[in-house]
């Protein structure tokens, strides 16, 4: 590849001038095994698949039609039950699940979740 990645000034990934967020957030969306595992209810997969799509908390809230407070609680449900506190924590947490579930693991989502 001839570029390399990085964050923006907003913590947003870039590939040279392509914004490659909706990629990273495909990459990482968690099947029904994981929401049956860790007991996360309907509206806390929604938040966290919007989450996972770099979206901003209002963002979010307007999307499914919910109060940014909603939402932040929401957010801090799925850390406790996930055991994290971060969406860091949560990015490493979901590439552990995702390759050890399928057994491989794409280039495009290494060279991402190791800039996290």
């Amino acid at each position: 590849m001839g570029g390399r990645f990085h964050r923006n000034v907003h913590g947003k990934f870039r590939f040279a001038f392509m914004d490659i967020n909706p990629l990273f957030g495909m990459t990482l969306q968690p099947g029904n095994a994981f929401f049956e595992k860790y007991k996360l209810s309907d509206r806390e997969r929604e938040v966290l698949i919007e989450l996972l799509k770099d979206l901003h908390i209002k963002e979010i809230g307007e999307k499914l039609f919910i109060s940014e407070n909603n939402v932040k609680t929401h957010q801090k449900n799925i850390y406790l039950k996930l055991g994290i506190s971060s969406k860091k924590e949560l990015l490493k947490m979901l590439k552990t699940e995702i390759v050890g579930n399928r057994g491989y693991e794409t280039m495009l989502f290494s060279i991402l979740a190791d800039q996290v």
